[in-house]
């Protein structure tokens, strides 16, 4: 058994920040206890739920080696279900990057995003917004390896039933120095477990990696805002994609208008 020692920050609640404290806070993870309880989802979101009312709709299940096969929403909780109870063994699947906000919009009123991490990404006409919302579903072992976020975006991830490790790893220009801590533990690493009805944030830039504890349903969303738009805009020029560096600048300068004349 692995043994570790958490070091992140943990807060009850999003407290009021000005700017400056606002910028202090999302410089780093940190994990809120007490907002997702209050979502409807936190009761809603089952197995039974979503095995009844969108079971016939296909989704892609990767394997622990990344190979992916195709089965409907009521498939997978069949074998999720059957592998808790322990009529199942064998390759471990993850429903990941569920991509529910065209086909089921719906789910969206079941939670309430966090103010602070509202993405400016929403202004845009529903066909041309960017993917920035899933949902995860998957059994225990399996998780994501270490990466960074789309688009050097920030992310929050709530879990709705289960358990999850997560580890970070600081920012890091060099690749090579991201390389490396990919694969290695580093001295400097934030870990912690999130448990049910928990919010674990990631900050723009940090690389990541999560192993499910337990199986479970979680939530993520990324987005882009003031607090992350240089780092998104770098990522855009870097990768040649003027077109969008524009539309962001575009997206960031009526955001600032609204802010002022507030």
């Amino acid at each position: 058994m692995t043994f570790f020692s958490e070091n992140i920050n943990r807060i009850d609640s999003f407290p009021e920040c000005s700017p400056s404290e606002l910028a202090e806070l999302l410089s780093a993870p940190f994990v809120v206890t007490g907002h997702v309880k209050k979502w409807p989802a936190f009761k809603k979101w089952t197995a039974e739920f979503f095995s009844e009312r969108y079971g016939d709709h296909v989704v892609n299940v990767a394997a622990l080696d990344e190979q992916e096969r195709p089965m409907t929403i009521k498939e997978y909780f069949a074998y999720f279900t059957a592998l808790n109870e322990g009529r199942h063994s064998g390759e471990l699947y993850y429903l990941r990057d569920w991509n529910f906000e065209h086909l089921f919009p719906e789910l969206q009123s079941d939670y309430t995003t966090p103010p602070m991490f509202n993405s400016w990404t929403d202004d845009l006409p529903v066909g041309e917004r960017p993917t920035l919302r899933w949902i995860y579903i998957g059994v225990k072992g399996t998780g994501s390896s270490m990466h960074l976020d789309t688009m050097d975006t920030s992310a929050w991830n709530a879990v709705i039933k289960g358990k999850k490790l997560w580890t970070f790893i600081p920012p890091a220009t060099d690749k090579i120095m991201i390389a490396a801590s990919a694969a290695a533990p580093r001295e400097d690493a934030i870990i912690c477990i999130q448990n049910e009805g928990d919010l674990v944030f990631t900050p723009s830039g940090w690389l990541h990696q999560v192993e499910n504890l337990e199986s479970g349903i979680s939530l993520t969303e990324n987005f882009v805002n003031i607090t992350n738009y240089l780092a998104v805009r770098q990522f855009l020029i870097d990768n040649d994609e003027m077109d969008h560096v524009a539309l962001l600048d575009q997206l960031k300068n009526e955001h600032c208008a609204e802010a002022q004349s507030a």
